[in-house]
């Protein structure tokens, strides 16, 4: 073709390609058109000939833009099927058929073409193509010329390939690209075309539309340079999108979900692994997508327990094994020869693991133990002094990695790295963890089809020189091994006289040993941080754990790791800690020999593994799986599939460390939680999340100025044992006993009886009575280390140990859907309310707190322990337990009866204002009325008036905490008060958390904001009738007299609370305890009424007089006032009463007291107890 001149006057030489053609071409053409115009259902013959004779392919060729626009606003909507067609215009009936047909075979596929079709249309019309354009102008113009969208959604519906809009989103890049390129070589092979009709003079020409002129024109390159450059381009786009297509298509797994950028690519893969949350990720796409997941084109993730038998099981008569995938020879490239992890035959893997087994025996591990103790016992040595020295704490994650790698080389190697010792790291551990990022890049890289250009170029920078120094390492420690003479058993001891035999080679000894190395010391290291982490996080696994092991030991020389494993609950633990964080979280990657995995066919080569991480966190298989709840491993009645935690792989490849792991676990977190009290510095640490996965864990801080990862523990006692709730009531103990269990206590007892000292007993500090918990001169026994929460057999009954908070209980029980009828604040401590009565969120069901308890552990005052129930040999102990106090032993341990409870409706309001004051109380009038809501037995309410007398009228609130189990958002019991949020009280409102929570401890959460720790506190209390009139006058001699007559303490305030009893509560008790409890009150008798309190909050020392005497002062006129009205009913509540009341006096009339000295003198015949340990209130 001779030179052209373009419209532009530019000359544009003649291409030196020949354009080529299919040689068929014109065969195929006619060939098609011949089908169309045969089977194409004319009406007649006529209209056949006459579609030919319209020569519709070049109709629009010769129309002008407007007129191809009017054509097409013809044919959009009869294309819609808006319009009905013409019969005897062909190519509106043929446009009405087609579309008709289309949409007969699927609506929602067909109609989603319509619009690309018209955005084509509608380019071919545009007269943006008649000005000159940049290069990017033009090929945005040409996506939509080109018919970019038409054509993939032609190709969509031409396969049924039903693709969502988000998928369709994260190919919208690619398919742009694709369409861009294909628009330029379509201009490639027609420029000269293109030249030709634009000097045509065609009345609406004249413009060269060519991405070849364009990019001459953008960037002054020669139209025979602008070609080739497009060429080359559109190759590369070729052989991706041919590759993606076939990804897609026709590649043996395309039948099998997963995201569209995994399915057609290796991009999600190599994002998602880089990402370090590849687990993740993973378990995402299975909950979306089902058991089983593509995650590239030629890999798939499982997530069932069939799934791990199939594919790592023993092969079953007439199948192949699933061999290890390539994966394994980046693990051991640094080898002539393959090691017990890397060999991937499984004949010759069968052979390496015989060499090995005998050093993993029971036999041979307990021959082993001293080893492993001597490193454990100089772990546990300094990292107590250690954690003192840092206001963070100990990084106990390095330390983990220290301990293990030292002991994994003494048994390997015959020395160990010198971590402990030297206490830092050594540089093979910062070896490895620095460079797990690395080895998950190689192992992406491998997977491209360019692997020797891609390893020459980066493999080298990344992986030779940390390869080289850790085999050169290895072999000279294995050297040094085998020329030492020391005859000691370890893992070597039987392959080391093989390679001395010429049985196996230095090459495969070498191999073994850095294995073991890495994979067992930094696994095992892992697990152990996993636990600690977990354990410190979980309050009610901390405490059982610790009693546990505390009791089982009477002192730390007689741990062992034999009897360590033999302790249930810390099996538990570490089966949990297996669970929820293993080490290998992505699984184990197997190449299908074309095989059914999980009722799935798997084409041979596929490369496939079960998801370790997904299946073990899988609600199908565990209840809360995102829970840490090691009692799921012990309860007989948990109904959890244990096989779907296979931390340890399983068939033939199983983990030959299996047995070690878990004797060197044992040890370790047996003998740190005996030693030390241990408690998170951030407790907002979520350390999974802060963590990241590249091959292994990747935890530790990395040295050297980059990122920080994950500070774990450092060790104190968790509450201070000191603490005393009310500054006014803390006195000078000479010493304070944290007895670790019950018979720590028993033994602790007998000494202070034999050194006839006063003694307190503290549970959680909370009564605010001098010397209720305390003692100046004596000895303090602080209950705060027996707070176990542990769940019976059944789950109908908790375990619960005195020095526990409810908070702790109830966060324990609601995550199984259980609660108990404890106390309503979530930091006032579990002991002192059981043994004193116990007003609780349930007691309009349950009766008092204590009414729950089933069963008592106590020390008595000679040192027994004894078991106190209702039928028992103890029973009358058991009565007298039930609200009498700590008068009769010390008790150890509570087991409360259990209940289901889920949502609940909620929380504390507090109002502020004289309108709403007088709205709050008359809705506290109207629940105390006969069918106001206080005899509804699920319904909780206390009110409060508080003031600040310093501060004035202007200071008062009004609150309320209510409860009522269920999701209902406005149940009528409550309607009085919830009224009182209306939008027309928004004004008057202060504070507002009622609602429906989901998890009903959200309600007691709530009051933790109205702790008073750090400051001066007294209760007082008194029952009285719940008259209108009484209302008034308790508000008016405790919220006006304190405005009155304490107006000059500054930081005080005064509370005037109301806490309903109702008969409903009191009939609740009597079915709960058939026997009774001290308290003795009688629904026939007593009746409801409100056991008030007074509660007062200070900061000085020097107002204490005047506070005490103004709140008995309001007794003394609430009494005078309301006897002679039949309104007072003497009732003092123990938890609540103020020193000097008398609360046993009040109970049944003081009817009970005789039996209860009649008790006191059985249990404590001496008079040890009655004289010597200090009480808030006497029986005498």
């Amino acid at each position: 073709m001779s030179d052209l001149k373009s419209a532009n006057g530019f000359h544009y030489p003649s291409s030196r390609w020949k354009a080529e053609i299919h040689p068929r071409e014109s065969e195929v053409s006619a060939e098609v058109n011949g089908y169309f115009l045969q089977h194409w259902p004319f009406p007649n013959e006529k209209a056949r000939k006459k579609f030919i004779a319209a020569g519709f392919p070049h109709v629009l060729e010769d129309m002008s833009l407007e007129d191809g626009k009017a054509y097409n606003a013809k044919l959009m909507p009869i294309s819609r099927g808006d319009v009905r067609p013409d019969r005897g215009v062909p190519v509106e009936y043929i446009t009405w058929d087609l579309w008709e047909s289309m949409r007969a075979y699927d609506r929602k596929m067909a109609d989603d073409i319509l619009e690309p079709t018209f955005e084509f249309m509608r380019a071919q019309t545009d007269p943006s193509r008649l000005k000159p354009m940049d290069l990017k102008e033009y090929l945005e113009y040409r996506e939509a010329d080109v018919g970019k969208a038409l054509l993939a959604a032609l190709m969509r519906f031409s396969m049924a390939l039903r693709v969502s809009p988000e998928d369709l989103a994260i190919a919208r890049p690619v398919d742009r690209n694709c369409s861009r390129h294909l628009s330029v070589m379509n201009d490639i092979w027609s420029f000269e075309k293109e030249v030709i009709a634009s000097q045509s003079g065609h009345s609406e020409g004249g413009i060269l539309c060519s991405a070849v002129s364009t990019l001459h024109d953008a960037a002054d390159i020669p139209i025979e340079a602008s070609k080739p450059d497009w060429l080359n381009s559109f190759e590369c786009l070729l052989y991706c999108a041919g590759t993606i297509s076939y990804n897609l298509i026709l590649h043996p797994l395309a039948g099998f979900p997963g995201p569209l950028l995994a399915r057609s690519s290796l991009l999600w893969r190599n994002w998602s692994t880089l990402s370090g949350r590849h687990h993740r990720h993973i378990e995402r796409l299975h909950r979306k997508y089902g058991a089983v997941v593509r995650v590239s084109p030629k890999e798939l993730s499982f997530a069932s327990v069939e799934s791990y038998e199939d594919i790592y099981g023993l092969p079953r008569a007439g199948r192949q094994h699933f061999v290890k995938s390539d994966f394994y020879d980046i693990y051991g490239s640094a080898y002539k020869t393959g090691c017990i992890g890397s060999e991937r035959d499984p004949g010759t893997h069968a052979q390496k693991k015989r060499n090995l087994a005998a050093a993993f025996t029971a036999r041979a591990l307990a021959a082993q133990e001293d080893i492993v103790q001597q490193y454990l016992d100089t772990f546990v040595e300094k990292i107590g002094p250690l954690s003192t020295k840092n206001a963070k704490g100990l990084n106990i994650t390095k330390w983990f990695e220290m301990a293990t790698f030292d002991i994994l080389g003494e048994m390997a190697f015959g020395e160990s790295f010198g971590c402990l010792a030297e206490e830092k790291h050594h540089f093979w551990i910062d070896l490895i963890l620095d460079h797990l990022y690395e080895i998950t890049l190689v192992d992406n890289l491998r997977r491209f089809w360019l692997p020797k250009l891609l390893g020459r170029l980066i493999l080298p920078a990344l992986i030779m020189p940390v390869r080289e120094k850790h085999s050169t390492y290895s072999r000279e420690k294995v050297r040094m091994r085998l020329e030492s003479s020391s005859q000691r058993n370890d893992f070597f001891t039987n392959i080391a006289a093989k390679v001395k035999s010429g049985d196996v080679s230095l090459e495969e000894m070498t191999a073994h040993a850095s294995t073991l190395i890495v994979a067992g010391a930094e696994t095992t290291a892992t697990e152990l941080a996993a636990a600690t982490y977990y354990v410190l996080k979980t309050p009610g696994v901390k405490n059982e754990l610790e009693q546990e092991i505390r009791s089982r030991y009477a002192s730390y020389d007689e741990l062992d790791a034999s009897s360590a494993q033999q302790l249930p609950y810390l099996r538990a633990v570490i089966n949990e800690t297996l669970r929820i964080h293993p080490s290998g979280a992505h699984g184990f990657p197997r190449v299908s020999p074309g095989a059914t995995v999980d009722g799935k066919w798997i084409p041979r080569g596929a490369e496939v593994y079960t998801n370790t991480w997904t299946v073990s966190h899988s609600p199908k298989y565990f209840s809360n799986p995102d829970e840490f709840d090691p009692s799921r491993w012990i309860e007989p009645d948990c109904r959890n599939i244990k096989e779907a935690s296979q931390p340890f792989s399983l068939g033939a490849r199983a983990c030959l460390g299996r047995n070690f792991a878990y004797s060197e676990m044992s040890s370790c977190l047996a003998k740190m939680f005996f030693t030390y009290d241990m408690e998170l510095v951030d407790k907002t640490l979520d350390w999974e999340a802060a963590s990241r996965h590249y091959i292994m864990w990747w935890k530790a801080p990395i040295f050297k100025g980059a990122a920080s990862r994950v500070d774990l523990a450092t060790f104190a006692v968790p509450r201070d044992p000191h603490h005393i709730w009310s500054e006014a009531c803390v006195l000078d103990p000479s010493c304070v006993f944290e007895p670790r269990a019950t018979r720590d206590l028993s033994a602790g007892l007998l000494l202070i009886r034999e050194a006839q000292s006063k003694f307190a007993v503290r549970a959680g500090g909370h009564m605010p009575v001098p010397g209720a918990q305390s003692v100046d001169g004596g000895v303090m026994v602080s209950l705060s280390r027996l707070a176990t929460v542990a769940l019976g057999a059944n789950g109908t009954v908790a375990h619960l140990g005195p020095g526990n908070r409810w908070g702790d209980v109830y966060s324990f029980l609601a995550r199984r859907g259980l609660a108990v009828n404890g106390g309503r604040f979530p930091t006032v401590g579990v002991g002192g309310v059981l043994v004193g009565g116990g007003i609780g969120y349930f007691s309009g069901r349950h009766g008092w707190s204590c009414d729950g308890v089933v069963s008592y552990e106590v020390v008595l005052a000679d040192g027994r322990v004894v078991y106190a129930t209702a039928d028992g040999e103890h029973a009358d102990l058991f009565w007298a337990l039930k609200g009498g106090h700590n008068h009769f032993g010390i008790v150890t341990r509570f087991d409360v009866r259990t209940f289901p409870v889920g949502a609940a409706f909620g929380g504390v309001a507090t109002w502020r204002g004289p309108e709403a004051g007088a709205a709050f109380y008359t809705a506290l009038d109207a629940y105390m009325a006969p069918g106001g809501g206080v005899d509804d037995p699920d319904v909780h309410i206390s009110t409060f008036v508080g003031v600040a007398p310093a501060n004035g009228s202007s200071s008062i609130t009004y609150s309320s905490l209510m409860s009522y189990p269920g999701s209902d958002p406005n149940p009528v019991p409550l309607i009085n008060f919830t009224s009182l949020l209306d939008p027309a009280w928004n004004d008057a409102v202060v504070s507002s958390g009622v609602g429906v929570h989901e998890d009903w401890t959200e309600i007691s959460t709530q009051l933790a904001a109205f702790g008073t720790d750090g400051f001066r506190d007294l209760f007082a209390t008194f029952g009285y009738i719940g008259d209108p009139g009484a209302n008034r006058l308790f508000n008016k001699t405790v919220i006006e007299g304190a405005l009155q007559n304490l107006s000059h303490i500054e930081g005080l305030t005064v509370y005037a609370a109301h806490q309903p009893i109702s008969k409903g509560f009191m009939e609740a008790s009597r079915r709960a305890a058939p026997g009774g409890n001290v308290l003795g009150l009688d629904p026939d008798v007593d009746g409801t009424f409100i056991a008030a309190r007074i509660d007062a909050i200070w900061t000085c020392e020097e107002d204490d007089e005047a506070i005490y005497n103004f709140v008995h002062e309001c007794m003394d006129i609430m009494e005078r006032k309301l006897r002679p009205l039949g309104l007072w009913t003497g009732f003092v509540y123990l938890n609540d009463a103020a020193k000097g009341q008398k609360p046993f006096e009040t109970y049944a009339q003081g009817n009970n007291l005789p039996r209860l000295r009649k008790i006191q003198s059985k249990y404590d015949p001496d008079c040890f107890i009655q004289d010597y340990l200090q009480h808030g209130f006497a029986l005498d």
